[in-house]
């Protein structure tokens, strides 16, 4: 079984939705948060405050899955997101492990 990692990014006033949202999920079993900034050329996305500091305050998330399991999630968030800001990216785990 391959794992993935899904990253999820978002508006900050989500933050704490995404996170009962992924909780309430039987397939995810943990997953990290943190603070970060988008850069954008897409101004009109942009408040003004944001546009003069170049930047915009987001959310993101890193899950790790089981390749069988992303594409369930991805139909989940879309259903229950839809409309929002919310962005993702998946990416191949190659190793995995822990170093205890």
């Amino acid at each position: 079984m391959k794992n993935c990692i899904l990253i999820l990014v978002a508006a900050p006033e989500l933050e704490e939705i995404i996170v009962d949202w992924l909780l309430e999920q039987d397939d995810i079993h943990g997953f990290t948060s943190h603070p970060t900034y988008g850069q954008s050329r897409e101004q009109e996305k942009m408040s003004l405050i944001e546009q003069v500091i170049g930047r915009q305050r987001k959310v993101m998330f890193h899950l790790q899955l089981k390749s069988d399991t992303l594409d369930s999630i991805l139909i989940s968030l879309q259903k229950d997101f839809t409309g929002t800001t919310l962005e993702y990216w998946v990416i191949p785990v190659i190793q995995t492990g822990s170093l205890s």
